[in-house]
C-alpha cells in the first residue's frame, strides 16, 4: 500500500498549488500516540531519520493503517540512504557518524524507494539483504508526494489543523544543548560562539497555550 503523504517544511518556500486552511485552529491539536516512545539518536547526526521516518511518516502510517501499532520505521535506514543521495560530497564518507543530511533527501528516498522497518535495520544494526530485496519490501511503504509550506508560525498551525504533522529543521541554541530532561524551550539563547547547528524535529500538535508539541 502507498499511504497518504505528509506536508513538510525544509526550504521554507510555498508551491503555488499549496492551499492551507484560512482559519487558525481554535482547539488544541495532539497527534501523539501513547505507545510511540521518544527514541535516542545517540552520538550520531541521524536526526533527519528520526524526524522523518520515526516522526511524521510513522504517525501517518499508523493513522492510515499501513502499519500495525507494534511496527516502526527505521530512522537509521532513512538517514544513511539520504546521506548517500544528498548534495553533500562529504557524505560519500558513510563511516562519519556525526554527519547529517537534508529533509528533502529523506523525502525523496521515501518517495522513490519507500521505508525500511526497524526490525529489518535497527538503530544499532545493519540491513541483512541485497538491493533488489530491499526495493521489493521497502516499496510497500512509498509516499506519493511531498510539499513545502511557509515558515510562519501561523502557516504551521494551519497545516497542523489538517491533522498532519510538519517536519522542520530548527537552529539549536545554548538552551537546547542544556535541555537534559526539561520539557519546554521558551526562549532562544544565541551563544557567544554562535549557533550549535541544526536539528530535525517533527511538529505533532499545538497546546491551548499556543505552544508547539515537538
Amino acid at each position: 500500500p502507498i499511504f497518504e503523504e505528509v506536508v513538510n517544511k525544509d526550504k521554507f518556500t510555498v508551491k503555488s498549488s499549496q492551499r492551507l486552511p484560512m482559519d487558525l485552529p481554535i482547539e488544541p491539536i495532539d497527534m501523539r500516540y501513547s505507545y510511540h516512545p521518544i527514541g535516542n539518536q545517540g552520538y550520531t547526526g541521524s536526526c533527519i531519520g528520526w524526524g522523518v521516518s520515526n516522526g511524521a511518516l510513522q504517525i501517518e502510517a499508523w493513522k492510515s493503517k499501513v502499519l500495525p501499532f507494534t511496527s516502526f520505521f527505521s530512522p537509521k535506514a532513512t538517514w544513511l540512504a539520504s546521506r548517500a543521495t544528498d548534495s553533500f560530497t562529504r557524505n560519500n564518507f558513510a563511516f562519519l557518524a556525526l554527519e547529517g543530511t537534508t529533509v528533502e533527501a529523506a523525502l525523496k528516498f521515501a518517495k522513490n524507494y519507500g521505508q525500511c522497518l526497524d526490525e529489518w535495520m535497527p538503530n544499532w544494526g545493519d540491513l541483512p539483504m541485497g538491493f533488489d530485496d530491499f526495493k521489493s519490501i521497502a516499496g510497500k511503504y512509498k509516499i506519493k508526494s511531498y510539499n513545502y509550506i511557509g515558515n510562519s508560525f501561523d502557516d504551521v498551525k494551519r497545516y497542523l489543523s489538517t491533522g498532519k504533522p510538519v517536519i522542520n529543521v530548527l537552529k539549536t541554541d545554548a538552551k537546547f544543548m542544556r535541555l537534559y530532561g526539561e520539557s519546554k524551550l521558551n526562549t532562544f539563547e544565541i551563544p557567544s560562539s554562535g549557533l550549535h547547528g541544526l536539528h530535525c524535529t517533527c511538529f505533532v500538535g499545538i497546546t491551548k497555550e499556543d505552544e508547539l508539541i515537538v
